[in-house]
């Protein structure tokens, strides 16, 4: 599976794949050895490159990496998100422009192409290691299935599988006002009761503005199980539409959107 517009193709078969993406593990003792990093002094488990750009219009992939959060011999400082976090992961989109075969391969000539700020950044816990590998890896594979986008557009569903802990306050929230006054806040991770209080704002008010989602973009607001929408907010020309996710085709609420 390969993408037109991309200046740098990579013909290594790829480490995980799927109907909408493709990706890779870094080789990280080969980058360590080319860095002159001993492995004791760097806490990154995994580092993976996916080829997604069905994500963005801009730039194609995106590096997601995870750390664990153990002392190192220098003993350098480490914050704490959450109390009793075991590991970290970081998603970052990458510049189109830089090389990615090198960063893939852990040669000398790799170049930090992470554009930043972070995409994304959560602390979690879990046992050991290996169930960090599991947890990241299930992710990269949602990415490569085109169920998780890794652009900021859906930082809510990352929160959902690892924390909004390092997520600054507001961030991934949806602001909905209704009637010039109310005002209905989607955040981050919805319950059942965001969602309830979000349909019954909507159903008995007139959407005057949206401070949150680009005309011809959907955002898709997750449901109790993490994994699949509830419900879809479909951005329009000129208007707003919340479809149940049971039934695409139904509309739910349709209402009109001033930019």
């Amino acid at each position: 599976m390969l993408f037109e517009g991309i200046k740098d193709p990579i013909m290594r078969e790829p480490d995980c794949q799927g109907s909408h993406s493709r990706a890779w593990q870094c080789d990280l003792d080969a980058l360590r050895k080319a860095l002159n990093v001993q492995p004791e002094d760097d806490g990154t488990l995994v580092h993976w490159i996916i080829e997604a750009p069905w994500a963005h219009m801009v730039w194609h992939s995106y590096a997601i990496i995870c750390v664990h959060l153990r002392p190192l011999p220098d003993n350098r400082p480490t914050k704490q998100y959450l109390k009793g976090a075991t590991h970290e992961l970081w998603v970052y989109a990458l510049d189109p422009d830089k090389p990615r075969l090198p960063m893939i391969e852990g040669s000398s000539q790799a170049t930090n192409g992470f554009l930043v700020p972070k995409n994304f950044a959560a602390q979690f816990i879990v046992e050991n290691d290996a169930a960090a590998l599991l947890k990241v890896k299930d992710a990269v594979q949602k990415v490569c299935d085109g169920m998780l986008s890794p652009d900021t557009d859906y930082v809510r569903h990352w929160a959902h599988l690892f924390g909004d802990n390092m997520l600054k306050p507001g961030a991934g929230e949806t602001r909905i006002i209704l009637d010039g006054q109310a005002e209905v806040i989607i955040p981050p991770k919805p319950g059942p009761q965001d969602l309830h209080q979000m349909c019954q704002s909507i159903e008995c008010g007139n959407l005057v503005c949206c401070v949150s989602g680009e005309i011809g973009s959907v955002i898709s607001i997750v449901g109790e199980d993490g994994q699949h929408p509830s419900y879809y907010l479909m951005f329009l020309d000129d208007s707003i539409r919340l479809v149940a996710n049971r039934n695409l085709a139904r509309l739910v609420c349709l209402i009109g959107f001033c930019r």
